[in-house]
């Protein structure tokens, strides 16, 4: 069950993320929501994702790299080939990070 309070503006509270009310064992499985769905719905300036691009590694390391970026969202490419795997290793790294700018132009729905 969702916790929900209202405020003394009869504005209504909703706390999502709250602690477990029962100790979980290993393997044990858990589901912290409702039943049902819960998305967000929210404005282009309510959220930021920020991403920077990573630094290329050094060619003499024998590894090929390079810097994609698509939509502003820089993603680095790494290949490699590794003896161990017997095969080429291709690694996709992102540094990036989401911040709240807005929390009033986001809302929880529950389906």
């Amino acid at each position: 069950m969702i916790e929900s309070y209202l405020s003394a503006t009869g504005e209504e509270t909703i706390y999502v993320d709250r602690p477990l009310e029962l100790a979980l064992a290993d393997n044990d499985k858990c589901y912290p929501g409702p039943a049902g769905a819960m998305n967000m719905a929210f404005h282009r300036n309510a959220i930021a994702l920020v991403t920077r691009p990573l630094a290329i590694p050094n060619n003499a390391m024998g590894v090929l790299a390079h810097v994609g970026v698509y939509n502003d969202i820089a993603m680095r490419v790494s290949m490699q080939y590794s003896i161990k795997d017997g095969g080429t290793v291709v690694n996709l790294d992102i540094l990036a990070g989401v911040a709240i700018l807005d929390d009033r132009l986001c809302v929880v729905l529950q389906g």
